[in-house]
């Protein structure tokens, strides 16, 4: 009976694991895009405040249409900056999931120390990928 109590609450923590790697995996990759995406529009806005500047010093634009481009182009930083802050905590919760102590019935153990146990791999590689038997995270890693 303890021993079917033991497979099972390890499994239920090889579970856990595995949800919160594969969930920290998802996060990183979303916010690897929301990077890129905040990245463009901030492009597409300084490109806007140049277009806006040069037809006003035509005399085809007015100073509040200037203003505004320069309104909407802070704003666009300041998303730039908030998406790679999210991306940056994103990359710390990713590395931290997979080397951090679960508790576990005899005391504490990792997840990476969970998946050796089992014969699973749960590696990053310098190409950025990490898989494990439930399922494939693809994405931008930090490294090392």
């Amino acid at each position: 009976m303890e021993t079917r109590q033991s497979q099972t609450n390890l499994r239920n923590l090889e579970l856990q694991v595995a949800t919160q790697v594969r969930d920290a995996g998802r996060q990183l990759m979303a916010n690897s895009k929301r990077v890129d995406s905040t990245r463009a529009s901030r492009v597409l806005a300084e490109r806007r405040l140049e277009a806006e500047e040069k037809k006003f010093a035509a005399g085809m634009s007015t100073s509040f249409l200037v203003f505004q481009a320069q309104r909407d182009l802070a704003q666009a930083r300041n998303t730039e900056l908030r998406a790679v802050l999210d991306y940056t905590n994103s990359q710390v919760d990713y590395e931290t999931v997979q080397v951090a102590p679960v508790s576990g019935t005899n005391g504490f153990t990792s997840s990476a120390a969970v998946g050796t146990a089992l014969g699973q791999s749960t590696n990053v590689g310098a190409a950025g990928a990490s898989s494990s038997t439930t399922g494939t995270i693809t994405g931008i890693a930090p490294q090392p």
